[in-house]
């Protein structure tokens, strides 16, 4: 199970307008009291959340939208010593789910600087990795990324036209 939220608007100028920098900054602050509470061990799948902003406007089939996936940067500098199969789409990086697990092991080990994880992907297949990291600051949110890039790596939303598919008129 995962734990998100999803904010439909309803003028394309609210969509464009929505402040995404604190909607950021507001999620990466509810990982990061799931993690200093300890929640996260009860509810591991509360390291995962999402949110999903979208428009539509429906007389003219069109719809727009951006995914944000919330994932801590801590500690800040994260060293990939080996690639690792997991959810992500792109395969010689590690997907945003394991940042936030990363941030949870270090905040909770604080005497720990590096950990060894296994991913598992689809098929059944067994992935070992070890991340190391410096000692920062425990009690702060750390920075926090999410947003999704489109195919061309920019920071805007993504845009389909379904007016082919469900304009009877067409």
């Amino acid at each position: 199970t995962y734990h998100g939220r999803l904010i439909l608007l309803n003028t394309l100028e609210n969509f464009k307008g929505l402040d995404r920098k604190t909607l950021l900054l507001e999620e990466a602050s509810k990982v990061w009291e799931i993690i200093e509470s300890g929640e996260w061990l009860l509810y591991p799948e509360r390291l995962v959340p999402f949110v999903f902003t979208v428009y539509a406007d429906l007389k003219k089939f069109h719809y727009y939208f951006w995914n944000c996936f919330p994932a801590l940067c801590f500690p800040e500098n994260i060293k990939q010593q080996i690639v690792f199969a997991d959810p992500s789409p792109v395969a010689d990086c590690a997907g945003w789910p394991l940042r936030n697990l990363v941030a949870a092991v270090a905040y909770m080990k604080r005497s720990w600087r590096w950990c060894s994880f296994v991913s598992l992907k689809g098929g059944g297949d067994l992935k070992g990795f070890k991340i190391s990291w410096d000692e920062t600051e425990p009690n702060q949110l750390p920075a926090s990324v999410g947003w999704e890039r489109n195919l061309q790596g920019k920071m805007v939303p993504q845009f389909v036209d379904m007016r082919k598919q469900f304009d009877p008129r067409k």
